[in-house]
């Protein structure tokens, strides 16, 4: 059978992060003989919701284990040390078990079946309530090994255990650093991680801003996260620990499987008419008018056959921002993103947008007056008609306008993403994936510190 140990919350100011704490239970179970079914999940929920955690992710270590009392013994080593680590409010960790279950596949057959998947789909797109939470934990008391910690933080451990997994997701490699070096500036060689990139490209991503000359690799905070690198495949990760230069050892890395950069929260296409707050989804419509407000901001008014809407698309965007200039009234377009409330009145903050809009071509026909074949160049202002054998030095190119529909994706910047959003890169390579168990060491302690 298997045990579903799952964090969230633990993050406070001046030190500690989930996903640190879930590498040093990972690291404690692997010590003492444990094998886990995979690697620890990292599920990001619902990017609008106000009272969040700085990523609000969650982190879910599933481990292996004969029996139940095995499994009360594993969740209260889990909890023993959750205790000790946790000085923030919302910390909660819940510990699930799995009759029944054997391995990876059968473990997410199971979680599609309970309440759990439907509620992770909630969570990750719009906002759910404590009550609903707690609902979750009375249909499956049998399964509840141990609850602890508080009622916000319930909502994310139960939905990550719920998440989907199976369609498509990618994995992130973190390091981390030495307790005596939280709070101090991080030292990252930006022309390695510029290497990195360019080596495993398209395998992995957002690893730099070659417009605004940014590493996206460190996080801001003050955490016990040295850096992390996201991409398709663990095994391509790992190329990150010879390739990427650091001014201090890391402690160990652990990789997690992720939906992340899977656009997860924004997938379902909704009328605007049922938008509400802190939803996340794709709407589409007609621009009905675009105004520039200062900043710069860019709003837009769109609408489908019911309702319209204010689209923001903010400063920050960079690059977004640039290329929505050119949209004009009657454009159709669809929008990813998520629905904010100002002064009481909805509006609906831009992440991506697919268009097909209309771009003019020039197009230069150069035709001999006599026979109509088209002319070709024989030097400077000389024209030649090969089939009347003649020259023109008195002709001119004449231009020619027409419109052309082109469909894009308009995305921003990449210091602009948040760790949901998708970058257009992956929808070449983006598939139905299914689910596979680890293929590369899921932990690994140095011994340089």
């Amino acid at each position: 059978m298997i045990l579903s140990l799952a964090l969230d919350g633990f993050d406070s100011p001046f030190g500690g992060c989930t996903t640190h704490l879930a590498s040093l239970i990972a690291a404690k179970l692997i010590r003492e003989g444990y094998q886990l079914a995979d690697y620890p999940w990292l599920v990001r929920l619902n990017p609008a919701i106000p009272w969040k955690t700085r990523g609000n992710g969650a982190v879910v270590i599933h481990v292996h284990v004969d029996t139940t009392g095995e499994a009360t013994r594993v969740s209260q080593m889990a909890l023993k040390l959750a205790r000790e680590y946790s000085g923030a409010n919302k910390a909660c960790l819940v510990a699930i078990i799995w009759p029944n279950v054997l391995d990876l596949k059968d473990l997410i057959d199971q979680v599609a079946k309970t309440v759990l998947r439907t509620f992770y789909t909630k969570a990750v797109s719009a906002q759910v309530s404590i009550a609903e939470a707690q609902n979750i934990v009375k249909k499956l008391r049998q399964q509840v090994i141990a609850i602890w910690g508080s009622e916000r933080g319930l909502i994310g451990a139960l939905a990550s255990i719920g998440a989907d997994l199976e369609y498509d997701y990618t994995f992130e490699l973190l390091t981390y650093r030495h307790p005596k070096l939280w709070g101090r500036p991080r030292i990252i060689d930006i022309d390695t991680v510029i290497e990195f990139d360019v080596r495993t490209s398209p395998y992995t991503f957002l690893n730099y801003d070659y417009e605004s000359k940014k590493q996206l690799i460190t996080p801001h905070g003050l955490d016990p996260v040295l850096y992390g690198v996201r991409g398709e495949y663990p095994e391509i990760l790992l190329k990150a620990l010879k390739i990427i230069q650091v001014g201090e050892p890391p402690t160990h890395f652990t990789i997690f499987r992720t939906n992340q950069a899977t656009d997860a929260h924004a997938r379902v296409l909704k009328p605007i008419s049922t938008l509400r707050v802190y939803d996340c989804a794709e709407v589409c419509g007609v621009i009905k008018q675009l105004k520039m407000l200062p900043g710069p901001h860019i709003a837009i008014d769109i609408c489908d056959n019911i309702s319209c809407i204010t689209a923001m698309v903010y400063r920050e965007t960079g690059k977004l921002l640039r290329e929505v200039q050119w949209f004009g009234e009657g454009d159709a377009i669809c929008i990813r993103g998520c629905v904010k409330q100002h002064k009481g009145i909805l509006s609906f903050n831009v992440e991506k947008i697919y268009a097909c809009i209309s771009e003019k071509i020039y197009t230069v026909k150069l035709r001999c007056p006599l026979c109509g074949s088209t002319l070709k160049s024989k030097g400077k202002n000389i024209l030649y008609c090969r089939n009347c054998d003649r020259e023109f030095h008195d002709l001119f190119p004449k231009y020619e306008q027409y419109s052309k529909l082109e469909c894009k994706v308009f995305e921003p910047s990449p210091a602009a993403f948040h760790h949901l959003m998708m970058p257009f890169q992956r929808l070449f390579i983006r598939r139905p994936r299914g689910v596979v168990p680890p293929s590369t060491p899921i932990l690994e302690e140095f011994t340089n510190m």
